[in-house]
């Protein structure tokens, strides 16, 4: 589910801990309109491991002067609360995704899995010798 954020609850979002991709658009935007199913779509697909959020541009003057926008749509992807990565227009879900992919951190230490590892002493190494 995409959320609205605004100036007001800004930090309390990307305070959240996980990464946060704002969508910045405006109503009147048609590539906007447009790439709302598809932030949709990824807001479901990356459901809690990203936070999607949409940030209406004429409503939230101080959230567009803290990351310049300029143009809509803007994509700013947040990391740790800070912005690693930018899209402008209307672009594939492909390439969200690989954007958002990008952000993803994953904390191997609370998977459950194997290690197996295998050690080759130096005397069992094995010598390949080339011929001329």
């Amino acid at each position: 589910m995409v959320i609205d954020i605004t100036d007001s609850n800004y930090d309390e979002i990307v305070n959240s801990g996980k990464p946060v991709v704002i969508d910045f658009y405006a109503e009147w935007c048609i590539p906007c309109n447009t790439l709302h199913p598809v932030i949709e779509s990824l807001s479901d697909e990356y459901s809690g491991n990203v936070i999607i959020a949409r940030c209406d541009t004429e409503e939230n003057n101080e959230l567009v002067n803290k990351f310049g926008i300029r143009n809509v749509p803007t994509l700013i992807y947040l990391k740790d609360g800070n912005a690693v990565n930018r899209t402008t227009g209307a672009m594939s879900k492909s390439v969200i995704s690989s954007s958002i992919a990008s952000i993803i951190w994953v904390d191997y230490s609370k998977l459950n899995y194997n290690v197996c590892s295998t050690t080759i002493s130096k005397e069992s190494r094995i010598q390949v010798n080339s011929k001329q």
